[in-house]
């Protein structure tokens, strides 16, 4: 396999960012390592007694990304709490689901909705009006405010476990200035895009706007999107992947590198 000219600038935060790099690699596809967001941990105090919960049938657990995941099993393992929840376990995706079975030998079914978004998660049958339960999401700080507010008006009675926070990183204008050699960039989030585009502006209005004008943005979702689109990057630029693993990421760079 010939290697792509179609370089592309990776700011997925680690772990996912090294997977995607190193799958990039094996495909002969280049790229630049360019975390845009890191994560710091969030202590619990209460932990074990909010875990205590978890022998409750009727109790359901909401994890929101493989980030949450690993902050919660990290604070479990320094706790030495077992986590085998009696109730319901929603994953937002199947990579969370895959950090969960990582993590945890809790239940045979975990649900995990139709796609990765909050939207898909709400339409679940387990999360009806009809059938209000306590909830607890495990998430990071500050994050979408739609799911808790969407159960609180079907009467879920809904606890927020923040374990993590996110921390954008900094680079040098002479980091960022490597950057216009990239065709394509990588997005998974609102606040990575927000990252690139404050990186950019600092090395000069020009290339902010050849950033804006020439760079395909390979994106996760529509929200991200739609975001890009209001700072100004055409909607021929913004690339929806199917899904929202690394293998759906270096399919869309295929296609694009063509």
């Amino acid at each position: 396999m010939t290697e792509t000219n179609y370089q592309f600038l990776n700011t997925r935060p680690n772990p996912m960012g090294e997977a995607l790099t190193q799958l990039a690699q094996a495909q002969h596809i280049q790229c630049i390592a360019a975390p845009m967001i890191t994560t710091e941990s969030i202590d619990i105090p209460s932990i074990v007694d909010d875990v205590a919960k978890q022998s409750q049938q009727d109790h359901c657990w909401i994890f929101v990304s493989r980030t949450a995941v690993r902050e919660f099993a990290s604070q479990l393992t320094r706790a030495e709490v077992k986590f085998s929840p009696s109730g319901l376990v929603i994953a937002v995706g199947p990579g969370t689901k895959q950090e969960l079975d990582q993590h945890f030998a809790i239940v045979s079914d975990i649900i995990v909705p139709p796609a990765s978004n909050s939207e898909s998660l709400l339409s679940l049958q387990a999360l009806s009006a009809s059938f209000p339960r306590p909830v607890t999401v495990v998430k990071g700080e500050n994050g979408r405010a739609l799911l808790h507010q969407t159960l609180q008006q079907r009467g879920y009675s809904v606890e927020l476990m923040d374990v993590y926070r996110r921390v954008t990183l900094k680079y040098s204008s002479n980091q960022v200035a490597t950057w216009r050699a990239c065709k394509g960039i990588i997005a998974t989030s609102v606040d990575i895009a927000e990252g690139v585009l404050s990186g950019i502006k600092q090395v000069s209005a020009e290339s902010q706007q050849s950033f804006l004008q020439n760079t395909d943005w390979i994106v996760l979702s529509e929200r991200i999107k739609q975001y890009l689109h209001s700072q100004g990057v055409t909607n021929n630029r913004i690339f929806v992947c199917e899904d929202a693993d690394n293998s759906s990421i270096i399919k869309q760079i295929n296609q694009l590198a063509k």
